[in-house]
């Protein structure tokens, strides 16, 4: 803590605060108003932001600062040069004290600084002394008067002070400073002994002071510690003599010390409503007290808070100012004097007069939570307040009610909404008005008409929406609805779930009307070629409701106009090889596709020969066919199909073959892994008796069958002769098969 005019004060955070007088700044918060109560050293906005601060020192108007970079900072009053910046202009706030290049301070690190009356004092790191203001290296009462506004070094050369490293400094009517060997030395005005020498010589040079041995105050001894330092001892306000005994000899100050008490509290408080409407102004008088603790009464706090705060108010005259109407205020007062201030009066209360005057209105729905429907009367609470706020009450019958939707009728403060939808409602006393928002939620009639011969009577729905939610669906055998609308017709505005019902609405009432389309049927197939006996899948799509699409596959019936097919759960299934149409039916509609069934895999073979005897020596073309599983004929690849003979000496060339032997011949066709054989009779050949190179003809009369047929011609001669042209033909037709 350091006090001179005013109180600074450090906290064991290492915060600081500040009060008393701030007649010139010295408080450093940037005005020039005295402080009742502590207040944070403002560092914000300043040269002191973001610094952290080591030692802060009061003069008597003036402060320093030390940060802790070595940096001195100063505010308050500048009459004598003591902020040290080369001006004589007073600073509410703190600015550091300027160090140039060539300056006694310049490069220095200042450890500690001292503040007292108007003389300023710095240490630095290497022990050197720097002092500004009013007669830094000497004192201001004797001595050559000097003022220095920047910081000058103390000389110590052929003084007392000179080879000592000097660490702390003290500034007052005198100096005192403490060098590192713990010896201290002073010098200045010594009219009350101040420099501790036993004498009161004024001494213009540092000198080592005489060690007190103990001191009494009105006889009371004082308890000295090691250091020599004590505590003042109790006593009842007054003046009392002080007595110090140093070097063998004992010297009495009378009247040197006094003890001061603070007064006693103020009494005869009252607080009235100043003159004037509406009151916002209160005037306080009191008496100060008879005892004031010894010293004049200097100055009366006055203290106030609306009825009910915890925090009190600082009063800056004894009229109070810019109070609130109708409020219940309480004040105290506090005597002051040097010493300190009292305790507080006795508390006075006033109450201001309110402010009558109507200057705002609130407009609410009377039951928030009840939600408006179209077609309701809802209920208004409107009350009124002054310009403050404060509320005042507001007479139904003065109300007038008015809303943004002209449909809308209001009766004193109740209101009934004939449509749906957000409006602002106004209420209006005199020339004051307030405002609200209502939304009411649709309530629409709804009536459906099927607009069909045989349908039933419309229906009727309410809606509270301002849409509908759904949409009817009615059915008719072999129709479907596509729609609703406003016209019986079907040609009035299409209605969906989208719809505003405001926009076709006759008030409250909506009638609407179903548009209808015949059924249709479409037949799809998961394929529309299959093999016999191969399924297919096959799927009826209807027309639905509202232009949708539905699978009907499940309602439908089907058939094939030719009766060859088979339907089993949404698939078909045919046999019969060829082009087959399909028909559905459902719900009325028919629908028709085609599927074309082809025949499966071969299963079986027919071979058809040209004949089923040939001659030996002749050739059969074979006709091959084949089947599938069900009968159904398959024209087989050439490239595929195979004939094979079990007799050696056949020669097939492609679907003919040569059949050199007589005997019955096995033939046979195979098709991949399927085979058919069919038997062929080969007849020998038999011709007659020419010459070499003449082609032999039958014999008229004669058929090849297989066997020998001899007719007797009656003679023997002639069938010798025949027997010689058998033999000679038989020959020949070996001759050529090899």
């Amino acid at each position: 803590m350091s006090i001179g005019g005013h109180v600074i004060a450090r906290t064991s955070d290492g915060s600081y605060y500040a009060w008393g007088l701030n007649h010139v700044g010295q408080l450093g918060d940037g005005t020039t108003a005295s402080a009742l109560t502590p207040i944070a050293l403002r560092t914000e906005g300043t040269a002191l932001e973001g610094k952290t601060l080591s030692q802060v020192v009061a003069g008597s108007t003036t402060t320093l600062a030390l940060d802790s970079s070595g940096v001195v900072y100063s505010w308050g009053d500048n009459k004598y040069g003591m902020l040290g910046n080369g001006t004589y202009v007073d600073s509410p706030v703190p600015t550091p004290v300027p160090t140039p290049a060539g300056s006694p301070m310049a490069g220095k690190t200042i450890v500690h600084i001292g503040a007292s009356g108007h003389t300023m004092g710095a240490v630095a790191s290497d022990g050197s002394v720097f002092g500004w203001g009013s007669n830094p290296t000497t004192d201001y009462y004797e001595g050559e008067s000097a003022m220095w506004k920047v910081p000058v070094l103390v000389n110590t050369a052929g003084t007392s002070l000179e080879g000592k490293h000097i660490t702390q400094f003290r500034t007052g009517l005198h100096r005192l400073v403490l060098a590192s060997d713990g010896s201290m030395y002073t010098w200045g005005y010594n009219a009350s002994y101040q420099l501790g020498n036993g004498t009161k010589v004024f001494s213009p040079t540092p000198s080592s002071p005489m060690s007190v041995a103990s001191y009494a105050f009105d006889g009371v001894p004082v308890a000295l510690d090691a250091e020599r330092r004590g505590t003042v001892p109790a006593h009842a306000p007054g003046v009392v003599d002080v007595t110090a005994t140093f070097e063998g000899r004992t010297e009495t100050v009378v009247g040197g010390y006094t003890y001061q008490d603070v007064p006693d509290a103020p009494t005869e408080l009252t607080a009235v409503p100043s003159a004037g409407s509406p009151q916002t102004s209160i005037d306080v008088t009191w008496n100060n007290p008879a005892y004031t603790g010894r010293s004049a009464i200097t100055g009366n706090p006055i203290k106030y808070r609306k009825a009910g705060d915890l925090e009190w108010s600082e009063a800056a005259d004894s009229q109070i100012d810019g109070l609130l109407p109708g409020r219940t205020y309480e004040v105290v007062v506090h005597s002051q004097n040097s010493f300190g201030l009292s305790v507080a009066s006795e508390t006075a209360s006033v109450t201001t007069t309110p402010d009558v005057t109507l200057a705002m209105l609130t407009v609410s729905l009377s039951d928030p939570l009840t939600p408006v429907v179209q077609g309701d009367t809802a209920q208004f609470t409107v009350t009124g307040a002054n310009t403050y706020g404060d509320p005042l009450p507001v007479a139904p019958e003065d109300v007038e009610l008015r809303s943004t939707v002209g449909r809308d009728v209001g009766t004193g403060t109740s209101m009934a909404f004939d449509t749906a939808g957000t409006r602002t409602v106004t209420a209006t006393v005199g020339s004051v008005s307030g405002t609200v928002e209502v939304t009411a939620s649709p309530r629409y009639i709804v009536t459906w008409d099927e607009n069909w011969p045989d349908a039933d009577a419309p229906s009727s729905d309410t809606v509270s929406a301002d849409t509908l939610v759904e949409l009817p669906d009615p059915s008719a055998a072999g129709w479907v609805i596509t729609g609703w609308n406003t016209a019986a017709q079907g040609d009035g505005t299409p209605v969906t779930t989208s719809t505003p019902l405001a926009d076709i609405a006759d008030g409250p009432n909506v009638t609407l009307y179903a548009r209808w389309e015949r059924r249709t049927l479409e037949l799809s197939l998961s394929k529309d070629r299959v093999a016999a006996g191969e399924a297919a899948t096959i799927t009826a799509t209807a027309n639905g409701s509202f232009g949708t699409t539905t699978d009907a596959t499940a309602e439908t019936e089907f058939s094939s106009l030719d009766d060859v097919a088979t339907f089993t759960d949404g698939s078909v299934v045919s046999t019969t090889a060829g082009a087959h149409v399909l028909e559905g039916v459902f719900d009325g509609a028919v629908a028709r596709t085609t599927v074309t069934v082809g025949p499966s895999s071969v299963d079986s073979l027919t071979l058809t020969p040209s004949a089923t005897t040939v001659d030996q020596g002749g050739s059969l073309t074979f006709t091959a066919v084949g089947h599938d599983e069900y009968g159904n004929s398959i024209e087989l690849d050439p490239a595929q199909a195979k004939l094979t003979s079990d007799v050696d000496t056949d020669v097939a060339t492609g679907m003919t073959m040569r059949f050199p032997s007589a005997s019955r011949h096995v033939v046979t066709l195979t098709y991949g892994d399927v085979k058919t054989s069919v038997t062929i009779e080969v007849r020998p050949g038999k011709t007659a008796s020419k010459p070499q190179g003449l082609v032999a003809s039958k014999p008229q009369g004669l058929v090849a069958t297989g066997g020998t047929a001899a007719v007797a011609l009656g003679s023997t001669a002639v069938a010798l002769l025949l027997l010689g042209c058998v033999l000679l033909l038989r020959r020949r037709i070996r001759r050529d098969a090899h």
